[in-house]
């Protein structure tokens, strides 16, 4: 092996990734990103060499697609570009150790198995972060990933590790055919043996065109404003100036509302003022906001606030905090609500919480570190949340799904609005903590997977960044630009079908994970009975 590949193919690997994701124009590029570390691994000599090339290839795809974390919190930042690296590189290392153990057929099949199995559990604990999960590299391309209603994001996922795979087995027959086969391999034109890639790359595409091409959008209309305000997010304003601000957002509606208009949308966070949940009717902003409702009275109001829970007793839940001078403790919660004229009132707090910055994962282990990345520049310890999705409902039954900012990454996560009866979902959120960066947009065009895979017309309001209205087939309609401070009116369609992905979730992530655990078995009995192992190859 030469001496530099161990750094130099890492790098282009990165570089490849980095090429392709939003809002770069090298999509197509991720199709072979994996093939330098293919190579790679045929030539170390040993698995920390392979260890050591892994994490260099992870940290540097992690540091150049998100290196706008920082603008966030520099210690969230340090700590998901390592975390993340040293977490990648599991199936990497999984991958090698199973190659060497049941051979070359088994072992490049468990490269998708443990590559797959990983994406579908990163997002199930606390330390989720499947920003670099490869099928929202696609996002940006919606006409191209239309079969995402039946698979979701890990199709998308496994349509990119299959055809880097067939590229590999272009470039390296000889690994992949018996003994007997390889003379007639050899005869081969190297045109021939690129049919693989080649059909596994336009198959999907062909039959995502057809879809798109084909597709009608379902269900009624509803008139939709949204409100792009475009607020400093790190400003923390006095009285005068949060009066300020509500009015802003009260005049920017009323200059972009109709008599038909159903639903007003603000973003994340977008009232200034923190509201106790047991006394939310009698809050004198809300009182204001009810007051002024009144000149809609079809209009209902869902927006992002900052609620705050009172307990009794001390520490009543994991994440509340003593008071100082009483007894009780109380809960921050980043959450929406629903209110209209009336006196209803429907709240939902995020419950995917951004690691570091909203929440200290395994706050029980890791929560003495808490003083530490909060001076660091992380956050001040564990919001609230709940752990069911809540659907917003009006007096005609129409569902809306009130989704706050980073939970719109997580697929599966959102269907579960979608199986409670949501029609519509709304996406509230802040992306000004990352200024004019690359961040806003991939978080803007994740949003487009959701439409696709749940067929749900999606109204996103950001506080600044990109509002939208996202059609059913993901297409973005009707923008607003970053620290645009307006607002728009749209109409999209409240659609009540279920998808396939919808009704069966990640079924492909659930495959990868029961198959990775089988391989992990078979790899681990190999290493004790030489015979099993011979027996597989």
């Amino acid at each position: 092996m030469h001496r530099y590949s161990l750094w130099l193919l890492p790098l282009s690997a990165a570089l490849l990734c980095r090429l392709a994701w939003i809002p770069l124009p090298f999509t197509p590029l991720l199709f072979v990103a994996f093939v330098p570390m293919l190579l790679l691994e045929r030539q170390v000599a040993n698995n920390r060499q392979w260890w050591q090339a892994s994490v260099l290839f992870f940290l540097l795809w992690n540091v150049f697609t998100t290196w706008w974390i920082v603008n966030s919190t520099i210690v969230g930042a340090v700590f998901a570009f390592l975390a993340n690296a040293l977490l990648m590189s599991i199936p990497f290392m999984l991958f090698r150790a199973t190659r060497l153990k049941l051979g070359n057929r088994v072992g490049y099949l468990s490269f998708l198995a443990y590559w797959l199995a990983f994406e579908h559990l990163h997002q199930r604990w606390e330390l989720a972060w499947p920003w670099l999960n490869l099928g929202n590299a696609l996002a940006a391309l919606p006409k191209y990933i239309q079969w995402y209603e039946y698979t979701g994001a890990g199709g998308g996922t496994l349509w990119i590790l299959g055809v880097n795979l067939a590229v590999f087995m272009a470039l390296q027959p000889r690994l992949f055919y018996t003994t007997q086969g390889i003379d007639k391999l050899q005869n081969r034109q190297p045109v021939k043996n690129a049919m693989l890639p080649v059909v596994l790359l336009l198959f999907p595409v062909l039959a995502s065109f057809c879809i798109f091409y084909t597709y009608t959008e379902k269900g009624k209309d509803v008139e939709i404003t949204l409100v792009q305000p475009s607020e400093d997010p790190y400003f923390i304003p006095d009285a005068a100036q949060a009066d300020q601000q509500v009015a802003t957002l009260l005049s920017l509606s009323e200059k972009a509302l109709t008599p038909n208009t159903r639903y007003l949308v603000f973003p994340e966070a977008a009232l200034p003022d923190a509201i106790w949940l047991h006394e939310f009717n009698q809050q004198t902003r809300i009182e204001q906001l009810r007051q002024w409702l009144r000149q809609y009275p079809n209009l209902k109001l869902v927006s992002g606030f900052t609620a705050l829970q009172h307990y009794n007793q001390p520490h009543a839940t994991p994440t509340a905090s003593p008071y100082l001078q009483q007894p009780g403790s109380y809960d921050v919660f980043n959450s929406s609500f629903q209110i209209d004229t009336t006196n209803r009132l429907q709240v939902y707090h995020k419950s995917k919480l951004v690691p570091g910055v909203e929440k200290i994962p395994y706050q029980q282990l890791f929560g003495v570190l808490t003083p530490l990345i909060s001076a660091l520049g992380g956050g001040m310890g564990s919001f609230g949340s709940q752990p069911h999705r809540t659907v917003f409902r009006g007096t005609d039954s129409l569902g809306i799904a009130p989704v706050i900012c980073y939970e719109s990454v997580f697929g599966q996560y959102l269907t579960d609005y979608v199986k409670k009866g949501a029609q519509l979902i709304f996406i509230m959120t802040n992306d000004g903590w990352w200024g004019n960066t690359d961040g806003y947009r991939q978080h803007l065009h994740y949003a487009s997977l959701r439409a696709i895979e749940t067929r749900r017309s999606i109204a996103r309001a950001a506080n600044t960044g990109i509002s939208c209205f996202i059609d059913q087939r993901g297409i973005v309609r009707s923008s607003l630009g970053w620290q645009q401070r307006s607002a728009q009116n749209g109409t999209v369609k409240a659609n009540t079908a279920l998808t396939c992905y919808v009704q069966y979730g990640d079924f492909i992530g659930r495959t990868a994970l029961l198959l990775a655990a089988i391989l992990i078995l078979f790899t681990f009995v190999s290493r004790f009975t030489p015979h099993f192992s011979n027996k597989i190859r």
